[in-house]
């Protein structure tokens, strides 16, 4: 008995819950280095493609954890997995 692959799921219809390793370098505001989400594009896409609403989640930085920190935000990720397509 193995584990099962997200190649083996039938996702039409469902809302998927995709956790993945997006905590790319930033210089400014920018993404110096894409390669973590370029690595998450195949499953994404696979889920797309197989119907899925799919929700991600990551994490950016090591925030202190009392509260929102602008500099921790998900939003330059989000930009460039827009920008995508």
């Amino acid at each position: 008995m193995g584990f099962q692959s997200v190649r083996d799921l039938s996702v039409a219809g469902k809302r998927v819950f995709l956790r993945a390793d997006l905590n790319v370098p930033l210089k400014d505001g920018s993404i110096t280095d894409a390669t973590r989400i370029e690595a998450t594009l195949p499953t994404l896409d696979l889920l797309l493609k197989g119907g899925a609403s799919v929700v991600m989640a990551s994490h950016l930085g090591r925030p202190a954890g009392t509260g929102f920190e602008e500099a921790f935000s998900m939003k330059p990720v989000a930009a460039w997995l827009k920008a995508k397509g």
